[in-house]
Order: C-alpha cells, then structure tokens, then sequence
C-alpha cells in the first residue's frame, strides 16, 4: 500500500555512485541570459555545484548570498537557496573560470527566488529510523508484545497445485487478510492531518522476486503554507519525537512537496489525458533537498533495538498522543533545542550536554510546571516596600533590577520537582535525589561563573553518569505530558535502558 501513488522517490535527473548523487545542467542568476555548465553534488552533508565559465562577476563579495536556477539535463527545474561561492579560479589569458558553490537548499522541480514562494499543503515524508519504529514491537499493559508489520499490508497467497485449490486458497486467504491487516494510521492533529502507511516497492528477475519495504507519512494541511512554516510546524517535531522514541539519530532522507495544478492537466493531449483522472495530470511534485543538520553515527550492533516509546506501545491512543506532542512542542518553542539537538548531536562533551539538558529543564519547568512563590500583586507590593527605604536612586535602580526575579523559583526548586514528578513511576529515581540536584546546580554553576569549586561539583568520571540519570529523568516527564499509563512506563524504560536505571 502507497500513500500516494503519484509520489516518486528515484533520483530524478541524477545518478548515484558510492552515496553521492550528481546532476548536471545549465545555470544562471535569476533574470540574466546567460548560461553556465554546471555538476551539482548532493551529499549527505553537503549540496555544491562546480560552474564552468561562470557568468558571475568574481572574485565573490563575503556577502554574496543568493539564488541560482538550473535546468538538468532532462528537463527538470532547479533552484538553488542560500547558495554563496566557497572557491573561484579565474584564469585571465584565456577567459575561463571555475567556480564552485553551497548552498542551504535545493529544489528539484521547481523555480523560486525565496523559499516562502513555494507554498503547498501536501507533502511526503520519510525519515531515518520511522520504519523500525512504525514496526517494533512493544509490551503493552497486559504484558504482551503487540507489532504491526509491514508485511501485515503486503501479504500474498502462496500458490498450490491445480488451479481450483489455488482459488479456493486465495479466496480464503483474501478474507482472512481484510480481517488481519492493519489500516494506516491517520491523525488529526490542529490543522493538518497525518498518514502513517508502509509502502512496498517490488523488483528482481523473472527468478527472483525482490521487495523492499519502508514507512512514509504523508501530511495534508488545512491550508497551504510556505516551505520554511513547514519545516518548523510540521518537519522538526516530527523528527525531534522520533529522536525522543527511538533513542537514535534521525534526519529527513525524503521530503517531496506535491503541488496541485489544473493548468497541466489542461495541457495534456485530450488522447492521453483519458488514461488518468485529471487529479493525476495535475500533480506536480517538488523534491526538496537539505543537508543534515547532524553527523550520522552509524550504529552496526543492533540499532533502533531499545527503543523508549514504539508505535505499538500507545498505537491504539495515538489520535490523541500525537496531538498532544505537536502541542507540547509547540508551547516548548525554542527550548525544545536544548534537549532534542542535544540528543540527536550523536557525539558531544558531557559539559556540554549538562549545560544544554538544564537550559531546557529550566524551560520545560517555566512553561508546564512554573508556580509563583507568592501572587504577583504581593510579590509587587513587597519590593516597593523594600525599595522605598532606599534614600539612593543608583542603589533603588541597582536593587530594583535583581528583586523584580525574587518571585521565579530557583533551579534547585525545579529539578526537585521534576526528580519527584519522575520518582512518582521510577522509585529507583527517588534515591539520592537531592544530592544528584546539588550536584547538577553546583557542577553548572561552576562551569558559568567559575570561582572555587564546591564539594558537590562533579568531576569527569562522575559526570557521565549524572547526566545520564537527569537524561531519563526528563524523557518520564515528557512521556507523562503524553499521556503514557504510569504503569507502562516502567516497562517502557527498563527495555530501553536494557534493565539497568543510570
């Protein structure tokens, strides 16, 4: 079963050697005639185009950010965003020149100066690690593993001898399956609504049947919006929830934007358009491409095994578990990068980490768990008091600055209460938890002010291992904001954590 069958995932206008894929074509800046050969490279990390005979004014201006559009070689549009030279050589005597390009985004099939100009409401999208986790399985409440397959959507009979028999199997087979198959997912979330299928793709000889299956989502909006509103609403909290789920890395391998048009159905000769619906004829589809944000750490040793939060974990309760999740990023806003680019990193220092976990901690706890120490109108009316025994204005202006704070909980109240609020499914988490709040107030106070450190401040062997146990910490918080039974979510990290607590 596709998600839709008019979305294609080949290299179009490309071909692909050892991971790279290259395109070659024509290029110019928006509005000039003049045409340059260029090799377009788009690597996992990298998308860069080598122009022969530029037409561009060089040596480059430091600012020379911009737009380039191109043509492959068979036909398709191209632009290029954020696109600003690295390298140019130029030799004089004879006129020619080389010069070679980055860029931030690549379009293929399509022609804009901005990236807001491309707006559409449907799009196709797969990441790294959804298919593992749309198909792992999972202990649920009654203790049993629940899994759904992707071969529960694509199963086939197998054949007997006499046809007759083969008829009869099929025929028993094929209701058995209506009843086995699982439908795809569908969630309605705050303005779109989100498809989860699985998607097979068939190959091989006449001897050998070859089928390779993966997971798609497909997101439809309630109204179109531009490429850069997509990438913030839709795009990161997916991929920041499979971060959380899977405990792995995860990046975009394929976001096709598909662009409804009338004006191409009616261009198509009336012979040939009779082999379709016009809805087929329409469709435009805009493959855009972006180089990961992140250094892959591929992991040969049995990866996407210990996941925190599997599909079938809450599959049954997902039309309201997702929602919730958009909605609880949303409201998190840019603190979610703290936690989410912290884990999705792969490899970074423990300071680091320990710095990043409690910028988001301080975050998360302000937005979903604040309380004021005192109501504002006493808060207000007691530092006007205390102010106005001061005679001095630079001593009113200096106190005055640091007493408008006093009502916000500090950082150790904080982490007391999200150490608890974890305790309360995790008990082994209540052990020495004022000491692991200590240890994580003073190690970062020591890291930002500096001065002497105290007794608590933790060194390099312990680190590690305290920050570890605030990781899990924070993920039974976020998945009590979702709404996870507090029953399963012991099970659920003794799996992920492979039984042992941090």
């Amino acid at each position: 079963m596709r998600l839709d069958s008019a979305v294609t995932h080949g290299t179009v206008g490309g071909v692909v050697v050892d991971g790279k894929r290259t395109i070659e074509g024509v290029w110019w800046t928006p509005g000039e005639q003049a045409r340059s050969y260029g090799t377009l490279t788009v690597e996992r990390r990298a998308v860069t185009l080598m122009l022969c005979d530029s037409s561009r004014p060089g040596p480059p201006a430091p600012d020379d950010v911009g737009v380039l559009h191109g043509e492959s070689l068979d036909g398709q549009p191209l632009t290029l965003l954020d696109a600003f030279t690295i390298h140019r050589r130029d030799w004089i005597t004879s006129g020619h020149n080389v010069e070679r390009l980055t860029a931030g985004t690549l379009l293929i099939g399509a022609e804009v100066t901005a990236a807001d100009e491309l707006v559409f409401a449907r799009a196709v999208l797969r990441l790294r690690g959804l298919r593992e986790w749309m198909s792992a399985s999972s202990l649920s409440l009654d203790g049993r593993h629940s899994v759904v397959g992707p071969r529960q959507h694509f199963q086939t009979p197998t054949p007997r001898r006499g046809w007759r028999e083969h008829m009869r199997r099929w025929s028993r087979d094929r209701h058995r399956r209506r009843r086995e198959q699982a439908p795809p997912l569908v969630v309605h979330v705050q303005g779109a609504a989100l498809t989860f299928g699985f998607t097979r793709e068939a190959g091989g000889t006449p001897f050998r049947d070859v089928s390779e299956y993966d997971a798609e989502i497909l997101l439809e909006l309630d109204t179109a919006a531009p490429l850069p509103e997509w990438s913030e609403r839709w795009l990161r909290p997916l991929v920041d929830l499979l971060v959380l789920a899977n405990r792995e890395q995860c990046v975009i391998e394929s976001f096709v934007a598909v662009i409804d048009e009338p004006a191409l159905a009616e261009a198509v000769h009336p012979a040939t358009r009779v082999a379709a619906p016009d809805s087929v004829w329409s469709r435009r589809e805009v493959e855009v491409i972006r180089p990961d944000p992140v250094e892959l750490r591929e992991r040969e040793i049995e990866p996407f095994r210990h996941m925190l939060l599997p599909l079938a974990s809450f599959r049954s309760r997902a039309v309201d578990v997702l929602p919730l999740w958009f909605d609880i990023h949303r409201r998190l806003g840019g603190a979610a990068a703290f936690f989410f680019g912290t884990l999705n990193v792969g490899r970074s220092y423990q300071e680091n980490r320990l710095l990043n976990l409690l910028a988001f901690a301080e975050g998360y706890h302000r937005t979903f768990l604040d309380a004021l120490p005192f109501a504002a109108d006493v808060h207000d009316e007691v530092v006007a008091r205390m102010l106005w025994t001061l005679e001095d204005r630079t001593q009113r202006d200096h106190y005055g600055t640091r007493l408008r704070y006093a009502n916000e909980q500090s950082l150790r109240q904080r982490l007391r209460q999200l150490i608890e609020r974890a305790a309360e499914v995790i008990p082994e988490l209540r052990a020495q938890a004022a000491t692991l709040r200590n240890e994580l107030v003073d190690t970062r106070n020591q890291y930002t002010h500096f001065g002497e450190p105290g007794q608590n401040v933790l060194g390099t062997a312990e680190l590690h291992g305290r920050v570890d146990r605030f990781l899990l910490v924070l993920e039974v918080n976020l998945l009590r904001d979702l709404g996870i039974e507090d029953e399963l979510i012991p099970k659920l990290v003794v799996y992920a954590y492979q039984g042992r607590i941090p």
